[in-house]
């Protein structure tokens, strides 16, 4: 780890992964101009090139600091007219970099059908874009790969860079001088801080799915620390100048200071066209992404909100078509009848294949949804019409979570931001982090939600109960979205998280004993309809109810010990404010299966008999063992320690990323062949199989970790 001096903070760097690993994808330094001949495959899966296409590779662009960094541009071949251009800005891989859909069970909901292979991750696609008479521009940021520099993690760097690579591109022979740029998460991130520098050639901008703020919004969500995203990223981003240590300086500068101001956009300053785009299911963006929408001055701004997810939704034809004739608009000059587009389009779910698309309004959210108040009830758990008698509700603040519900008499809609005020109490600790969150519930009882990776996919048909396997399990955060969330923590209980409110970075304020404290925690947005007879029920929980699933990410460092008490009635009310199109009134609703209040740790299953083995077989096994596993998404190195009791082989796994501890199941070792199956509770749970060669003091084998495709074991006997 090294320091660099900036603005008076000591910003840390650590490593990062040299660019000859064959893990990052990295195809070599080759500038040359060649011409992508149509009919040509570049990826298996990928469909022909449609039309010939003139690369430029590993092309040398200086920015304003002497600094030289690599793009590779795509430009139609039969260019008859000079050209906009459209910038992918991050640091992933100009091509097939160290991230990739195939990183991804099912590619993430992205069939290799739909994209060329010439697409940067999470970028738009060369091909279907210079056939449309676009130049596609795709940058190793700073620090990436041969980029000279150091990766630097969304902050006003890249906003400079990104400006000068833009004036770089107006001053091309081949260009009409004006530039747009798109793309999701990082990509969609970066456009903020680009636009906010105002340079005179970006013409119009598409940010779907970036956050605006880092701080509040990703890092330090409600309050929390979460590095389990950065965490991985750091682990496998490549480059010789190094990355910035963004965990790090989490743990170094908790409290928002110059650092952090540099990771928020100044989106107030952005004077061009932006066409948002964000999904209800999105978990890692969504707060900020929206943040960023209510924060533009800009006249010209359209917001459209989706059911999906990102990826699918990104390149499916028919955003590709929208998104092309927003920048057909500004970037070509034509008069296509945009500037009619509803100024926002959004989604509301049903959960039951009636979900209304598209619905077009002129803000969000809507004028006409009005707040109606639901009391939280501790007597009868139930969220009820009136103010109840003052009574409260407790649950183990470790493991435990409490569940109130409400049933509609009538179909109303809930559109916008809802609030849950909470007067909580901590008992055992000085401080509490609670998860709160919204769910639908059918006529039954049944939570629903929507499977993020589209159905109507023919490469998925023959795989969906595998994708609805995940989607309930290991990607239940990435993969359904069943409703809004929140988090908070006591202590920054002042910090506001409403999108919508100017933002407010508390110092901590732990909790006395016995104290009493008012949480208010706003939900991110969304739109579900309700219809008579269906329910809406509020989790609110001690554990993250939306944890961003990675194999062998750390989970939340949380301060939950004791237990939680919500106080409720007329002294503490406790209440949700929603906003509803119409209030309907609560009935009584007894549901044959009862949800669980928490009040006790919820029990894990026992694990079963462990297979009775020969005692020479032993002798190889016992003993504790370094495992590392190369997975879709990162490497887990867990221990394994092996013992027999009675002859029968026993084994606890050990995982050194969050410490937990998960004994084995259904060993069965024949010869050299041991197989097992163990459990994994967090951050999520799921199941693995294992499958071993055991050769003296090594093994080598595979793992198959829920429905992600089988990684690759190898091990080693302490």
């Amino acid at each position: 780890m090294f320091m660099e001096r900036v603005e008076k903070i000591n910003v840390l760097y650590r490593q990062g992964v040299n660019i000859n690993n064959s893990e990052v994808n990295y195809p070599g330094f080759n500038p040359c101009q060649t011409i992508i001949k149509a009919g040509t495959i570049v990826k298996e899966g990928a469909p022909a090139i449609s039309n010939d296409i003139i690369f430029d590779r590993d092309v040398a662009v200086e920015l304003r600091d002497g600094a030289i960094i690599y793009v590779d541009i795509y430009r139609p071949a039969n260019a008859k007219e000079l050209l906009p251009a459209i910038i992918g800005w991050s640091p992933y891989g100009k091509r097939d970099g160290f991230i990739t859909f195939d990183n991804f069970p099912f590619r993430a909901g992205v069939p290799q059908t739909h994209i060329s292979g010439l697409d940067k991750y999470e970028g738009t696609d060369p091909d279907w874009w210079c056939s449309r008479g676009y130049a596609i521009v795709s940058p190793d940021a700073r620090g990436a790969y041969r980029s000279e520099g150091k990766i630097h993690i969304w902050d006003k760097q890249e906003g400079r860079d990104g400006a000068d690579l833009v004036e770089w591109i107006a001053a091309q022979s081949w260009s009409n001088g004006k530039v747009g740029m798109a793309g999701t998460s990082w990509l969609a991130i970066s456009q903020w801080f680009v636009a906010a520098e105002q340079p005179p050639h970006l013409t119009a901008i598409a940010p779907w799915e970036g956050l605006d703020d880092a701080y509040r919004f990703c890092f330090f969500n409600g309050g929390i620390s979460y590095t389990g995203f950065i965490d991985w990223l750091l682990a496998n981003a490549p480059s010789p100048g190094g990355v910035e240590d963004v965990s790090a300086m989490m743990k170094k500068y908790p409290e928002f200071n110059e650092y952090w101001a540099d990771k928020r956009a100044e989106v107030e300053k952005i004077n061009i066209p932006v066409y948002a785009a964000v999904s209800w299911g999105g978990k890692l963006h969504h707060k900020g992404a929206m943040e960023g929408w209510h924060r533009l001055n800009v006249e010209d701004r359209w917001l459209r909100i989706n059911n999906g997810s990102e990826w699918p939704d990104f390149y499916n034809n028919v955003s590709q078509e929208d998104l092309l004739r927003f920048f057909d608009c500004f970037l070509k000059g034509m008069e296509n009848g945009w500037r009619n587009t509803p100024r926002v389009r959004l989604t509301s779910c049903d959960f039951a294949n009636r979900d209304v698309a598209n619905r077009a309004e002129s803000e969000f959210p809507p004028r006409y949804m009005k707040d109606y108040e639901l009391f939280l009830d501790g007597t009868s758990n139930r969220l009820v019409d009136e103010l109840p008698v003052t009574s409260q509700i407790s649950y183990n603040a470790e493991s435990g979570q409490t569940i109130l519900i409400a049933t509609f008499d009538k179909a109303t809609e809930l559109t916008g931001y809802a609030k849950a005020h909470l007067f909580v109490e901590a008992d055992g600790s000085d401080d509490a982090d609670i998860f709160v969150k919204l769910e639908k519930l059918d006529e039954d009882g049944n939570v629903l939600g929507r499977i993020l990776i589209p159905k109507d996919e023919p490469e998925y048909e023959k795989d969906w109960g595998d994708i609805v396997e995940l989607a309930e399990g290991f990607g239940r955060a990435g993969f359904l979205y069943d409703g809004p969330w929140d988090r908070m923590r006591a202590s920054r209980r002042h910090m506001t998280n409403d999108p919508r409110e100017q933002l407010v970075y508390a110092h901590e304020k732990r909790l006395g004993k016995g104290e009493i404290v008012e949480l208010i925690l706003t939900f991110s947005a969304t739109s579900i309809i309700f219809n008579p007879g269906e329910s809406m029920r509020l989790v609110i929980s001690g554990t993250n109810l939306t944890p961003f699933a990675f194999p062998g990410a750390k989970p939340l460092d949380l301060r939950n010990k004791g237990l939680h008490i919500i106080h409720t009635g007329k002294e503490y009310p406790s209440k949700l404010v929603l906003p509803l199109k119409n209030k309907p009134s609560v009935i009584i609703k007894n549901f044959e299966d009862k949800p669980t209040t928490g009040k006790e740790p919820v029990e894990e299953d026992t694990p079963r008999l462990q297979t009775s083995v020969n005692q020479e077989n032993l002798g190889s096994i016992e003993g504790i063992w370094e495992f590392s596993i190369k997975t879709p998404v990162g490497k887990q190195s867990p221990e394994i320690n092996f013992f027999y009791e009675d002859n029968i082989l026993k084994g606890i796994s050990t995982n050194p990323a969050n410490g937990e501890q998960t004994p084995l199941e259904d060993i069965v070792l024949e010869e050299n062949k041991l197989k097992w199956h163990q459990k994994v509770t967090k951050p999520v749970k799921g199941n693995s199989a294992f499958e071993m060669t055991v050769e003296g003091n090594a093994m080598v084998g595979k793992v198959k970790i829920g429905v992600f495709p089988k990684a690759d074991v190898i091990a080693e006997k302490k």
